[in-house]
């Protein structure tokens, strides 16, 4: 009925004709993906208007050629930025160039190695490296090694006077050394002669948690018997150490700080090894004399070994008041050594110019003088030499004019 006369053009038959359109399907609410094949602009499946696509795809973009640094973040070989095509690059990086050497072979591995450390202890000019305390399994032969050097460890490289155990290849060349540590140093001060040698690691055996094992090595240490010495510090030292030794050993000088006790004022402690027989107590520059330990009165004080902190100051002696007690404190402890005597050149009094000696009471030294002095010298005389000083004879030392003052007189050479 294409003239809409409501009879069909090619039998005649009428063809009343319903003027409302059909409606359109309603969207399927739950279409997710819209189909548009026909390219009508509506879901093929639920009938929704679909947005319109063009068809043509946007262009590649140009490379820009004012691109100077390419970035391809998502790994495509495509500029990110210009579009460029990139080159593809190896992620993984080449490896730093070897600097140092290397101890190679430990445990049969040649691929990897414990690099040697610079020794900033060597003497002043000489360049060396070291490699100290490392564990090595039976019969295992190492080398030195970096790009330039291929060093063996050899019989050549066993130092003069070391003991190492090893075995050596069928030339005699090549070390296996037996399980243990060892320390390895390289000289190679003269680079092109780099120069090795190697010594079996001796552990000192520490033991500062006092469990009778070694920290280092965790090998078994005897016990020692160990001792608490006490002293009372009469001339107020900032510092107080203790300096012991036997036949055998000694703690280097001037030894081990003391502490001080709580509790009792002036006193100090130190434990010590119950081998050592002798002690000197001193504060770096003055020291008491060389002294003989008493195990069974460990508090020193005023000269005296006592087994209590009870603590009796000696009386300096009843002069009458034409004269005065000094006490006397050195400030240098070798001034008190080899036995020296000392006196004191005092003038200036009612009294004529005299000779008075320096007395050693009860840890202290003292000196009598004229009330009225108005100098003095100190000698350190030769106890060899017979009678009182003279200025031309058995002097060994002699302070500077002093003025006498107080109750102390302080000796300085």
């Amino acid at each position: 009925d294409e003239d809409l006369d409501n009879l069909c053009d090619k039998c005649g038959e009428a063809m009343p004709v319903d003027p409302t359109p059909d409606p359109e399907p309603d969207p399927d609410p739950e279409c997710t993906e819209h189909v548009d094949e026909d390219l009508d602009n509506l879901c093929d499946k639920c009938g929704a208007e679909v947005t319109p696509v063009d068809p043509t795809p946007d262009p590649e973009p140009d490379p820009d050629p004012e691109c100077t640094e390419h970035v391809d973040e998502d790994l495509d070989n495509l500029c990110d930025k210009c579009g460029a095509e990139i080159t593809p690059v190896d992620p993984t990086p080449d490896p730093e160039p070897v600097d140092g050497y290397f101890l190679k072979g430990i445990d049969g591995d040649w691929a990897v190695g414990i690099q040697l450390s610079l020794n900033e202890a060597a003497d002043e000019g000489k360049v060396e490296y070291m490699l100290q305390q490392v564990s090595i399994a039976a019969n295992t032969s190492v080398k030195i090694n970096n790009p330039a050097l291929d060093l063996w460890v050899g019989a050549a490289n066993v130092k003069d006077g070391v003991t190492v155990e090893y075995e050596s290849d069928t030339d005699g060349n090549i070390l296996f050394l037996v399980e243990g540590k060892y320390d390895f140093y390289l000289d190679v001060t003269d680079a092109a002669n780099p120069q090795l040698w190697i010594a079996a690691y001796v552990c000192p055996h520490v033991d500062e948690d006092l469990d009778g094992i070694c920290d280092d090595c965790l090998a078994e240490i005897p016990q020692v018997n160990l001792i608490t010495v006490y002293f009372y510090n009469q001339d107020d030292w900032t510092t107080v150490n203790a300096y012991a030794w036997n036949d055998v050993t000694n703690n280097s000088w001037p030894g081990v700080a003391m502490t001080a006790v709580e509790g009792h004022d002036g006193w100090f402690s130190v434990e010590l090894d119950g081998s050592f027989v002798n002690i000197i107590f001193n504060n770096g520059s003055s020291q008491t004399a060389d002294l003989t330990i008493d195990r069974e009165n460990l508090h020193y004080a005023y000269g005296a070994w006592q087994n209590t902190f009870e603590v009796v100051e000696p009386e300096l002696p009843e002069v009458d008041e034409s004269m005065k007690v000094y006490k006397v404190v050195f400030s240098d402890s070798w001034a008190t050594a080899s036995g020296a005597k000392f006196y004191i050149w005092a003038w200036g009094s009612a009294q004529p110019d005299a000779w008075y000696e320096v007395t050693y009471t009860s840890g202290i030294y003292q000196v009598i003088l004229p009330a009225d002095a108005t100098g003095c010298k100190l000698v350190r005389f030769d106890p060899s030499t017979a009678g009182l000083p003279t200025w031309d004879k058995g002097i060994w030392n002699q302070t500077g004019d002093m003025v006498p003052s107080g109750d102390t007189l302080t000796i300085k050479f």
